[in-house]
């Protein structure tokens, strides 16, 4: 990955094993792939791994590595790997490089800032591990009645097929609450001119909430619509303000900084519209209410 590259950390446990090293970035596929090679071509080839023991001056002038601020005494030991691997360790080593069996790379991730680390397998844990994996495999197989050899293609038609689906139903949806938009416009509140269209939906989402918005602002030329929704796992709240509203100093971003709390969601936007979201999906009907009467309110001062 580059000579930037040096050890933070690691773990050698029993079933698996942890290095941590300076990265700037994430590692790619393809480079994971040519570090897992790479090891497992050291293991086939089973170099001989040798201990020698030196003056620690003299170990440094080798080229062994030290790490961290470990404390090493007068004579100190050498682990070496052929002509790749050299440093400083008091550690128990295995005889040749081939009696690790199999390397398997199981995972890659940040630590903190500048550091990567990667998590993997040895051996018959190693092998364990893409066993494991082959079932999984033969499951998702069995599943979606398709050979392994045609998985990927079989889950990509499937899922464009869920989108379009997914399309389907919101289209559905949509047109199920434009016929009842005469109803939500009936009950609107007519303050100083302004209509303040308000409404909590049920199992819809913010981009549904937005398409209703759009269509009730064909409706009515100055208002403040007011819509609140969720779906099992969100609750949202979009706020739109016509521009006339806007010239007498009324801004959705503004509004919606007093309404957000009531159910303790963050968000934000721009005078003319402005969105928030939770994850308290309960308090979404009580909270559009309650916004309804600071936005008559404000309207009526």
């Amino acid at each position: 990955l580059g000579s930037h590259v040096q050890q933070q950390g690691s773990l050698v446990a029993e079933d698996r094993l942890r290095f941590d090293f300076t990265h700037h970035s994430a590692i790619k596929p393809s480079e994971l792939e040519r570090i897992e090679q790479y090891v497992n071509e050291c293991i086939l080839n089973c170099d001989a791994v040798t201990k020698d023991y030196a003056p620690i001056e003299q170990a440094r002038k080798s080229g062994a590595l030290a790490f961290f601020a470990e404390k090493y005494g007068n004579i100190v030991r050498i682990v070496s790997i052929s002509d790749y691997s050299k440093e400083f360790c008091g550690g128990t080593h295995l005889d040749s490089t081939g009696q690790i069996g199999l390397f398997k790379i199981t995972a890659e991730s940040a630590v903190a800032q500048g550091i990567r680390r990667l998590e993997a397998k040895a051996g018959m844990h190693a092998l364990k591990h893409i066993t494991q994996q082959e079932h999984q495999l033969a499951k998702i197989s069995q599943i979606l009645k398709a050979p392994g050899t045609e998985l990927v293609d079989r889950l990509d038609a499937q899922a464009k097929r869920l989108k379009q689906l997914e399309k389907e139903v919101e289209q559905f949806r949509f047109e199920a609450i434009k016929n009842s938009m005469d109803a939500i416009l009936t009950k609107a509140e007519n303050v100083n001119g302004t209509k303040i269209i308000s409404h909590s939906f049920d199992n819809v989402d913010m981009e549904l909430l937005r398409k209703v918005s759009d269509h009730l602002k064909q409706k009515v030329k100055s208002s403040v619509i007011l819509l609140g929704a969720h779906t099992q796992d969100n609750a949202s709240i979009l706020l739109a303000v016509s521009d006339d509203l806007i010239k007498k100093g009324i801004k959705a971003d503004e509004i919606l900084k007093e309404i957000s709390p009531l159910i303790n969601g963050s968000g934000g936007g721009r005078p003319q519209l402005a969105q928030a979201g939770s994850r308290e999906t309960h308090k979404i009907k009580q909270a559009i209410q309650q916004a309804t009467q600071l936005i008559i309110q404000r309207i009526k001062t």
